[in-house]
């Protein structure tokens, strides 16, 4: 990984690259361009929150959320969503999560090309406020 642009540390006995911030590249809130479920969105966190509002059936949510340009304020829009329940949204919330990155790195060539230079390695979110994903 000779010329590699992100830091690795060990964790656990394996190199890993952690990460974390709107500006780097692997985060969800990094401005990409995103076209997921036939939607354009700014990012792969406005896709996230905007499909947990769909999931709830959640139509002003879902306006707020496409309204917002920066990935904090799509977060807290997602935080307030009617009908949420938990129990559901756990089992569908990875696939979710998992289409909008997919798309990210699938459509923007640079983007795809940074993780191709990982080698495989273990990325890892270090955000210290997410309890759940990072």
């Amino acid at each position: 990984m000779e010329g590699h642009p992100f830091p690795k540390v060990e964790y656990k006995g394996k190199q890993v690259i952690p990460f974390y911030g709107r500006n780097h590249p692997f985060s969800n809130f990094f401005p990409s361009p995103v076209n997921v479920w036939g939607i354009q969105f700014t990012c792969s966190e406005q896709a996230y929150a905007f499909s947990k509002a769909w999931f709830f059936g959640d139509e002003i949510s879902k306006r707020k959320i496409m309204l917002e340009i920066h990935p904090h304020n799509i977060k807290k829009c997602s935080r307030t969503i009617k009908n949420f329940k938990r129990k559901e949204w756990d089992e569908v919330s990875e696939g979710m999560l998992f289409e909008a990155v997919n798309a990210k790195f699938h459509q923007n060539k640079i983007l795809a090309q940074y993780l191709l230079e990982t080698n495989n390695m273990q990325l890892i979110e270090v955000n210290p406020f997410d309890t759940r994903w990072g």
